[in-house]
This record gives C-alpha cells, structure tokens and sequence, in this order.
C-alpha cells in the first residue's frame, strides 16, 4: 500500500520537475489543461526517481485515472439510480485493476472479491490498506444468513488455513458521506 501512494507522489515529483509546476495533488496536475495527462504520460516514459521506475510510475497514473475518471462517479451514479447491475460491473472493474495495476492485494482477498459475486453478491471488493485487509460483499438483506454460509465454504474449500482466522459478518450500510459540523 505504502509504495502504491509513494508512487503517487512520484508522479507529481516527476511532474514538478519536468514543467516547474507547483501542484501538490495528482488530481490537480491531471486537470491542469486538456492536455495534461497526454504531457504526463510522456514525461513518465523518461521518469526515473530513484525509488520508482517511469513504467512503475505509469503504470499507477493508469490505476489513478480509471478509478478517479471512469468507474468512481459513474458507480455512484448506478448506485444512486438502484442500477446494482452495472455498481456490480463498475466494482468488478475498480477490483480488477486494483489487482492489475495497483499490485495491492493478495491471493486471498482477490478470491473473495471473487467467490461473493459467485455467491450472488450484487457487488465485492477488497478494501483497507491491502496486502491483506478485507472484502465487502453487497447483498440483500433477506438471505444474508445463507450468503454468509456459501461464500465461507467456498473460501474454506480454496483457502483452509486463512479460512480458519477469517471472520465472515453482516452489517448494515453507514451514513453516505458528509462533512462534520463546526
């Protein structure tokens, strides 16, 4: 997780560098002009930092532009449109790369991710700091007990010994996002 955000901040590094700009935030040097990413991308193929390869570099700018331009609003967009189908298809994709690109996850939460939308999960993906952290599955209330039940089977059928620590609940969404008074 650590060189994965690392990486980020080599980016906008190599960005500083190359065009003298002041920008502290990825975000902020990709909509610094229509054509700001193309100019990242060619000063990446040249980037060497030191700790990161300019193909380590490129490679996380992808991860960052699939997920901040083309899955984050659009699956909430289906999420606040009750669209579970494509939150589910736009969740498998964030996951995928998760796995392509950010190089954050291990056998054990991919299989997850996997095996709960086998088990009928609307949507699933790994979270937390990575290498290790956890899956959310998205199902219906009604039938959670037998949800729980397969997709610990199928997970202790793939994966015995990690199965034994792992620990499969349900629990009811929190509040969307909001900012805190005062």
């Amino acid at each position: 997780y650590n060189r994965a955000s690392l990486r980020v901040g080599g980016i906008v590094e190599a960005w500083r560098q190359a065009t003298g700009g002041e920008e502290v935030y990825l975000a902020d040097v990709l909509a610094g002009g229509p054509d700001a990413t193309d100019r990242l991308r060619q000063i990446l193929q040249e980037a060497e930092d030191g700790s990161f390869t300019g193909a380590e570099l490129a490679q996380r700018l992808e991860h960052f532009i699939a997920e901040n331009e083309e899955i984050i609003v659009p699956a909430g967009d289906a999420l606040a449109a009750g669209d579970l189908e494509g939150f589910g298809r736009l969740v498998d994709r964030s996951q995928e790369l998760t796995d392509s690109l950010l190089g954050n996850q291990v056998p054990e939460t991919v299989a997850l991710a996997r095996l709960a939308r086998e088990c009928g999960a609307a949507a699933a993906s790994a979270f937390g700091a990575g290498f290790g952290g956890s899956v959310w599955a998205l199902i219906e209330e009604e039938g959670s007990a037998a949800f729980l039940e397969a997709w610990a089977a199928r997970y202790a059928a793939v994966y015995p010994e990690a199965a034994s620590r792992a620990r499969f609940f349900t629990t009811q969404a929190g509040p969307a996002a909001f900012e805190p008074e005062g």
